[in-house]
């Protein structure tokens, strides 16, 4: 009997050291019972300085977070919880799921930091975008409209009350004007790549 127990404890140590998620069992009393390697590397603390101490304090903030009130959920309602989070102390992003049982909780935790770095990049990125929608289709019809218009009127009234350098004068503001909002756009553009 001792053999078998001994076996399916050493199998249950050697599946919760091999899963890529960080993972800690806690009492009901918040105690760690359990804290693999990749908790080890998360959290930069060895296993036997956490090991039968709370979590409060050790790894989380029980005053400043959202994880005390999620955690104690899970243990009151024995429902399991999922959510993200800011891990302040360890300046990273986390995906939380928490697994509550007769004893206490089962929590485990994935670096999701490049994910949420990247989501936030798209989103500056489609801002940019927007940007740059909006200036070809409002900022840029003023000077070319003007250019246009100046045209026209080249074409329809040639006498004295505008000289050919005046129009000339106003076609090229428009053109410059047209030139730094271009500009603008290539500048918007390089920063979207």
């Amino acid at each position: 009997y001792l053999k078998k127990l001994k076996f399916a404890f050493d199998e249950k140590n050697s599946i919760l050291e091999s899963i890529g998620d960080a993972f800690f069992a806690v009492s009901k009393n918040w105690e760690i019972s359990y804290f693999n390697k990749v908790a080890e590397g998360l959290f930069n603390i060895r296993k036997l300085d956490i090991i039968n101490k709370t979590i409060w304090g050790n790894l989380f903030d029980k005053n400043e977070t959202i994880f005390y009130p999620q955690f104690k959920v899970a243990l009151e309602t024995n429902n399991s919880v999922h959510f993200e989070a800011y891990h302040e102390k360890q300046d990273i992003w986390i995906e939380v799921s928490v697994y509550p049982s007769e004893v206490g909780l089962s929590i485990y935790l994935k670096d999701i930091t490049e994910r949420i770095n990247y989501v936030k990049a798209i989103e500056k990125q489609n801002q940019n975008l927007k940007e740059i929608s909006w200036m070809q289709s409002h900022v840029v019809r003023a000077p070319l409209a003007r250019l246009m218009g100046l045209i026209n009127i080249k074409n329809i009234i040639i006498n004295e009350e505008m000289t050919e350098d005046e129009f000339y004068d106003l076609l090229m503001k428009s053109a410059n004007e047209l030139d730094d909002v271009i500009k603008e756009i290539t500048n918007k553009t390089q920063i979207v790549n």
